[in-house]
Formats: C-alpha cells, sequence, structure tokens
C-alpha cells in the first residue's frame, strides 16, 4: 500500500512539473512571437537621436487553439514615448501576422500593460490596454475586438484629428451590481500622457458606465471608500475628503451594499457626512443592494465621512460622494 501511494505520488509530482514545464514553454513562445512584431521605427528612432531605446511589450492571448496553441494575441509595444498596439493571428503552426493596427490614437509611455475583461456581461472579453506615462499616470484604453477590428468604446476626445482617451489610472469593476463594469477615472486636465501637471486635481474622479455599447460619463465622484466589516467589535471608521476647486454641488450619498453576487452585505450600521446621520440601521438590509440620500449643501473645504457597521464580519458597504455640478459633466473634462 505504501509502495502503491508513493509511485502515486512521484506520478503527480511529475505531471505537475511537466505541466508547469509546458506553460513556461508556452509563454516564452508567446513572448517571441510579440518581440517579431516590435516597431522598426521605434528602433530607428532611437537610432537616430542617439538615445537607448526604452524596449517595453506587454500581451494577452484573446483566442486559443484546442491543442493550446494562441489563435489570437493581442500585443502592446511603447519606446517610452510612441506607442501602439497590434492584433497578431496565427497563420500555421509558429506563424503569425498583423491582422490589425489601429490608426489616428494617440498611444504611448514607458510602459504599457493589457488585461481582458468581459465588460458587458455577454461571454465575451474586451481588451484593457494600459499605458503609463513618464510622471506615472496610466493611459486607459478598452477595446471591443470584432475579429476584424480593435474598436474603442471608452471616452475619448479629439484634437487635430487624432483620438486621446479620457481614461487615467483606470478601475473597472461590476460597481452597479448589474453584470457590466463601471470604470473609475483619475480626472486629469491635460490628458495621462503629458508630462505637464495637471490643473484638475486627483480628489476628483469621473465614473463612466456602458451605455449604448460605449461608455459614457455617469457623474463625478469627490470620494470613494470601502468600509469592510472586521473581526473586533464595531468601531466608527472615518475618511476624510476635500472638494475639487469649482465643486458646488449637489451632492448625492450612494452606498453599494456588499458584492455583486448579494453577498457580504450590511443589516445594520450608520453613515455620517460631517456629524450628521444621512444612512440610519433600518435603511440596510440583506435586500438593499444600492441606494443613494440627497445631501443638503453642507459639504466644505475639508469634510469628514464616518462609517459605523454592526453586521457579521466580513460584510462591507462602498460610499461614494457624488457631485453633480454640471461645470464637472462637460465632455471635455
Amino acid at each position: 500500500m505504501k509502495r502503491a501511494a508513493t509511485s502515486f505520488l512521484i506520478l503527480l509530482s511529475i505531471l505537475h512539473f511537466c505541466a508547469a514545464s509546458n506553460s513556461q514553454t508556452q509563454a516564452a513562445n508567446v513572448q517571441n512571437v510579440v518581440d517579431q512584431f516590435y516597431p522598426q521605427k521605434y528602433v530607428d528612432d532611437a537610432n537616430r537621436q542617439g538615445e537607448q531605446l526604452n524596449h517595453k511589450t506587454c500581451h494577452a492571448v484573446y483566442q486559443v487553439l484546442s491543442n493550446g496553441e494562441p489563435q489570437v494575441i493581442i500585443a502592446g509595444y511603447a519606446d517610452g514615448y510612441q506607442g501602439t498596439i497590434k492584433v497578431l493571428t496565427r497563420k500555421s503552426p509558429g506563424v503569425y501576422t498583423v491582422a490589425y493596427e489601429p490608426a489616428g490614437l494617440f498611444l504611448g509611455g514607458i510602459d504599457c500593460r493589457i488585461e481582458l475583461v468581459d465588460v458587458d456581461g455577454d461571454g465575451i472579453n474586451e481588451v484593457h490596454v494600459s499605458f503609463t506615462s513618464a510622471r506615472g499616470i496610466d493611459g486607459d484604453w478598452i477595446f471591443k475586438w470584432d475579429g476584424l477590428q480593435l474598436r474603442s468604446i471608452g471616452p475619448m476626445s479629439q484634437r487635430k484629428g487624432i483620438a486621446h482617451t479620457k481614461l487615467a489610472n483606470a478601475s473597472i469593476e461590476d460597481l452597479y451590481h448589474d453584470g457590466t463594469m463601471a470604470i473609475f477615472s483619475v480626472s486629469l486636465t491635460p490628458p495621462p500622457i503629458d508630462a505637464s501637471v495637471p490643473t484638475t486635481p486627483d480628489s476628483l474622479y469621473l465614473l463612466y458606465r456602458l451605455s449604448g455599447g460605449k461608455y459614457v460619463l455617469d457623474t463625478p465622484v469627490v470620494e470613494i471608500a470601502d468600509f469592510p466589516r472586521a473581526t473586533m467589535k464595531p468601531q466608527a471608521e472615518p475618511a476624510s475628503f476635500d472638494l475639487p476647486k469649482g465643486s458646488t454641488g449637489p451632492y448625492q450619498l450612494r452606498v453599494v451594499n456588499g458584492d455583486a453576487s448579494t453577498k457580504n452585505r450590511v443589516s445594520s450600521g450608520h453613515i455620517w457626512v460631517n456629524g450628521s446621520e444621512f444612512v440610519k440601521p433600518n435603511q440596510l438590509n440583506q435586500q438593499v443592494g444600492i441606494f443613494t440620500v440627497p445631501l443638503p449643501p453642507l459639504l466644505q473645504t475639508g469634510n469628514q465621512l464616518t462609517v459605523k457597521i454592526e453586521s457579521a464580519p466580513g460584510s462591507h458597504i462602498t460610499v461614494l460622494i457624488e457631485d453633480h455640478t454640471l461645470g464637472f459633466l462637460n465632455p471635455q473634462q
């Protein structure tokens, strides 16, 4: 019996080692494919200017064949300033070609990242691409791949015929618990690729949600904070926030209770803003997912948000202070 068990464990170890080796080999092969298509223009530009090339790539395998070989690879490239995205598709075993490369987009930075996420809940992944600027701000793009082209569905602005993303340091989550992903973005002017100092403070966030297959501005947010119920005795948890310049309201308190799966909801709690209670225990229960409460114009330069959760450990709420100042809803912001 011991000998059989030992042999079985050895076999499992061998299988695990082989699987890990195959995974590492495949990752290396994908990276080799991506590297083949690094833009020669970036190399030539660096050589011409006598600068060291900042060679950066990123990728995600979008579609895989039944044998495990990538069918579609989304690849990103950056050289410290310029950037581009290419869709690589398999022609034959180990041979790939550029199926699509978007034009007219202001891309680039010192690094890039790509992740796949199903933003509209249809079971098909969209492509989230981030290019990082020299001052550490991510310019984020959301694309839909239809088999022929990458189509941007994120908010953009047009300047001199070039499209710029409005998303910066974006966070993607199912905030509304409806199976679609909302996007939080830091509001920055000038756009995130610019190396100058933004005129809009980082404390202002813009919340976008899907409408008609594209992301549109829902509301500016001056504060967002998550409050989990710890295992210790319930305590009031404070969070301070300032108003961005030009903010006049009206303001609204949005409470997101628990997870999108309806789990970890709070059954009882309190929420105060500047010492005034706006959410009482009877407003929170297991059947309530999201609700809003109007705030009077009592917000000031320095504000205090305080939350006390009296439910089971592990439950949590997300609290947003939304600013419906019409000036912030200008599409150019």
